[in-house]
Order: structure tokens, then sequence, then C-alpha cells
């Protein structure tokens, strides 16, 4: 027998199961991360230890080893997307071989969730739809949330706004009934986020705050991303020392081990740091964009493109930024617009109304609508028309933003 399985078997032993027991894939998941986490212990490698797992149990114990491809799947996605995509597919389609389709389901929606990270939001989209059909037929109501949850900012990206609320609503209703702080946390976040994205900041941190008080024991990784999140948004709304709310969340995630999360909340300090203090040095910025290269993170990268653009308003960092976020979101392309339009009407150029009613048009239908304010203030500020000002500002009032505020520059 195998070094490895010898010692799920001293696990086994430990923990008073029977053989029969181990064989099951509930227990094999866990004593797969008893074994993980002993090896730990004696300073070993946890990957390098469930891969020495996965090895010795494919052939002989598939339902283990699809269990141990699941969690080296959840160990790449903060890091190394082409590793999680693989672990993915591996658990696919040892579930499939076994039958079980709520499993391979739920594989699926990982493989659309590294879809979605590397800018194939078309592909995420519809693999979510065919986990979705399964797992609403088929599987819990924990699973369904699960799924729910994933992929409305994925509908979202695509610009289908009505549809991505019909399901993010679905899930907050179904959070309830459900009950799981760790699935009801992460629902809570992504509606706070609905409502960031439209401009309904105030809300939205009144959410991040409501789901934190309530859940926040259930999923440690998403209380430090929703908590640096709600502080760059009470920062937007220009509450101070928000910055270093978020970097200490950035810390938070070096800490565990999750340093693509810690970039993405990078970008958000450094948003900040720009609107609040007018802050446009591009040394941290280059460090994040080159740990996305790195990993091979398109959306992380069209974020600091974007970001680059900003802070430079240089036109060609506008133009270059301006596909890279058309190929991750309706939003990154709503603020590439509006990025576009700023450096346009600062250097006079002739097709800065063209792009302004390109964006007006985009983040009208899609019901982003701070994008729409903003849009609306640059034109007038160009050709003085008092509608368009007026148009703003009912916009700010009804998203409760102060003209002053942060978010609004």
């Amino acid at each position: 027998m195998a070094a490895p399985l010898k010692r799920l078997r001293r696990w086994a032993e430990l923990e008073r199961v029977t053989l029969r027991e181990v064989e099951s894939v509930r227990l094999g998941h866990r004593l797969a991360w008893l074994h993980a986490s002993a090896r730990r212990r004696q300073g070993q490698d946890v990957e390098r230890a469930l891969i020495e797992l996965f090895d010795a149990t494919h052939i002989t114990d598939p339902p283990v080893a699809a269990e141990v491809a699941v969690e080296l799947t959840h160990l790449h996605l903060s890091s190394g997307l082409e590793a999680a995509r693989a672990w993915a597919k591996r658990a696919l389609l040892l579930f499939s071989e076994l039958g079980d389709r709520v499993r391979a389901a739920k594989s699926l929606c990982e493989i659309a969730m590294v879809d979605r990270m590397q800018g194939l939001v078309t592909r995420a989209a519809e693999r979510f739809d065919e986990a979705r059909a399964v797992l609403e037929a088929e599987a819990d109501e924990r699973d369904v949330l699960n799924v729910l949850t994933n992929a409305w900012p994925v509908i979202a990206d695509l610009g289908h706004r009505h549809e991505a609320h019909d399901l993010a609503d679905r899930a907050m209703t179904l959070a309830e009934v459900v009950g799981d702080p760790g699935v009801c946390l992460h629902a809570g976040a992504n509606h706070a986020a609905m409502l960031a994205e439209s401009g309904y900041l105030g809300r939205a941190v009144a959410e991040a705050v409501r789901s934190l008080g309530r859940w926040r024991e259930g999923y440690e990784q998403l209380a430090v991303w929703l908590q640096g999140t709600a502080a760059y948004w009470s920062g937007l709304l220009g509450e101070a020392d928000q910055e270093a709310e978020i970097q200490a969340c950035v810390v938070q995630f070096g800490e565990l081990g999750f340093p693509r999360l810690a970039g993405f909340l990078e970008l958000k300090r450094l948003d900040l740091a720009r609107r609040a203090r007018g802050d446009r040095g591009l040394d941290e910025l280059d460090r994040i964009d080159a740990m996305f290269a790195a990993e091979g993170d398109l959306r992380g990268q069209a974020e600091a493109a974007l970001e680059r653009g900003w802070r430079t308003r240089s036109l060609e960092d506008a133009q270059t930024a301006m596909p890279a976020a058309q190929r991750q979101s309706v939003l990154l392309t709503c603020d590439a617009l509006l990025l576009l339009a700023t450096v346009q009407g600062a250097e006079g150029h002739a097709a800065f109304f063209e792009t302004i009613e390109a964006g007006l048009r985009l983040a009208s239908r899609t019901e982003h609508l701070l994008h729409v304010a903003r849009l609306e203030r640059l034109a007038a500020g160009v050709d003085g028309s008092a509608a368009r000002v007026a148009r703003a500002e009912s916009l700010l009032r009804d998203l409760a933003l102060p003209a002053s505020a942060p978010a609004v520059r």
C-alpha cells in the first residue's frame, strides 16, 4: 500500500472510523485535508502532499482523488490560474466517470470561475448556465445558491443587467433559507458589489456591514475582501482614513497567502489615493501589474491598465486600456470610455463627444448610473449644457452622492 494511503488509514484509526467509511467521498475529502495538515505541521508543502495523495488514489480510489483535485483547484484559484483550470478539469473528468452529475457540475463552475478571471467571459457564462441547469434540477439549495452567487456577476459583465439582478435577488432570498455563513457572506458581498457598480455606494456599505455583522465567521478570506472593499466604497464617499483600512486588509491577505486578492485591493487603495490626494506615482502600480501578468490574470491587468490611464492622463494609455476593458466587462468598458473622454476633453480631441455618447448609451442601458452622471458632467464642462448639468445633479441626488465626493472626481 502506498505511503499516503497508509497515513490515511492511520488517520482513520485516530478518527475512530471504519475502512468502509474511509471509502466514502465526504470522509475521503476530510481525511485528505487531515493528511495535508499533518504534512504542513511537519514543515512540508501542502500542495505536494495533496498531489502525492492524488497520485496514490486516482486509480485505486477515484472518489477520494476527485475530492483532492477539487482542493487543489481551490488552492490555485488565488495564484496559478492555469493550474486551477487543470485540476478542475481533472475533477470534472473523475466525477463524470463516477456518474456524479452534481459534483461534475460544481467542477464546471470552478472552470467557469477561471474563465472569468482570464477574460473568457462569454465562455464562463455558457459554463455557468450549463452547470446551473443541472444543479437547479438535482442539487440541494446550498449548491444552487453557490452557482447563483458565482454566475450573476458574469451575466452582469456581459451587460445583461436585469437577468443579473434577478439571479442576485434569488441568491439573497435563498441565502436566508440556507443559513450557511460562508455562502451567505458570499451572496451578501456580491449584492453589495452590484449596488456599488450602479453607484449606490452608501447602500453598498450598509449591505457590507450587515453581511459582515451576520456572517463574518463563515469565511475569513471573503470577510477580509468585503471589509477592504467596503473601506474603498467609504473612501469614495469621503470618509477619512480608509486607505489605511484597505492596506490592513492587503496585509491580512498576504498573511493568508492570497497575493492575487491582495493585488485587487491594492488597486482600490491606489484609486482612492489618486482621487483623494492626487497621487500619480507608477512604481506600486508597475509591481501589481507585473504580478497579474505573471499569474495570467487578464482581469487584473485590465484594471491595472485603467488605473495607469487615470494616473498618466495619456491618450496612448487610455486607448491601450480600452480593448483590455472591453474583453472583461461592461463596467470596465464604461470606465474606459469615461477615461478616454476625460483625456480627449482635456486635449480638445475631435472625437470627444462621440466617446461621450458611446459611454452614455452603454452606461444607461446597463444602469451604471454613476458613470452616466460623470459623463454628463464632463460633457457639460465642454459644451456648457444646463440640461446635462441638471441630469447629472439629479442622478447624484438619487445616488445620495454629494458633488464633492471622491467618487465623482
